[in-house]
Formats: C-alpha cells, sequence, structure tokens
C-alpha cells in the first residue's frame, strides 16, 4: 500500500490490524526525487500545482513498474 504522505503513512500502519502482511510505504520512495511527501497541489497556482505534483508521482509510478518488471523476470528466469 502507498501512502501519499507521513500523515497518512502513519495513518494507515496504526490502522492495520496486527495479522496484517501488506507493507505500507510512501508512494514517493519509488521516484528518483528526493521528496518524500507528495506536496498539496491546492497551495498556490492550482494549475501549476496539479502539474509539480504529478510530475513526481508520475516518476514514482515509473520507477515502481521498473522495480516489479526486474523482480517478475529473475523470479522467472531465475537470474
Amino acid at each position: 500500500m502507498l501512502a501519499m504522505d507521513v500523515d497518512n503513512l502513519h495513518h494507515l500502519e496504526s490502522a492495520a490490524p496486527s495479522s496484517c502482511k501488506a507493507k505500507v510505504q510512501l508512494q514517493l520512495s519509488f521516484s528518483n526525487d528526493a521528496t518524500r511527501s507528495v506536496r498539496s497541489p491546492y497551495f498556490g497556482d492550482a494549475r501549476q500545482g496539479f502539474e509539480k505534483v504529478l510530475d513526481p508521482v508520475e516518476d514514482a509510478y515509473r520507477c515502481l513498474l521498473e522495480k516489479l518488471q526486474r523482480e517478475l523476470f529473475i523470479t522467472k528466469t531465475g537470474q
């Protein structure tokens, strides 16, 4: 499960039952961007705010997809 910011991360971790095996991580932990949390797009100019938020989010999912593809390849090929 991916959280948008640290507050969401802590909330998800505290709400999870003790038997939960799912891992909760920050969404941007997969990004090449050093930012930890997705910024709110509502501060400042909304149009620019959403563009600034979208770039690191897209990067994070692109990096996550590449990571999963590598792991799947290693699992399938044993390499």
